[in-house]
């Protein structure tokens, strides 16, 4: 399984941890327009994933 498999194959929880654990809040994309909650990364990231893509 590659490293792409396995982030495919992660539950919204897994991928959320996953995000928090290897992106700091300088670095994070959520942090775009200041929509980051820094005070509730994990909250923010699930949110994020949760909207509808960009085309």
């Amino acid at each position: 399984m590659t490293n792409f498999e396995k982030i495919k194959e992660m539950s919204k929880e897994e991928l959320v941890n996953f995000f928090y654990d290897i992106l700091s809040c300088e670095d994070c994309f959520i942090n775009v327009d200041n929509m980051c909650n820094h005070h509730n990364c994990k909250t923010s990231i699930k949110e994020w994933l949760e909207q509808e893509a960009e085309e």
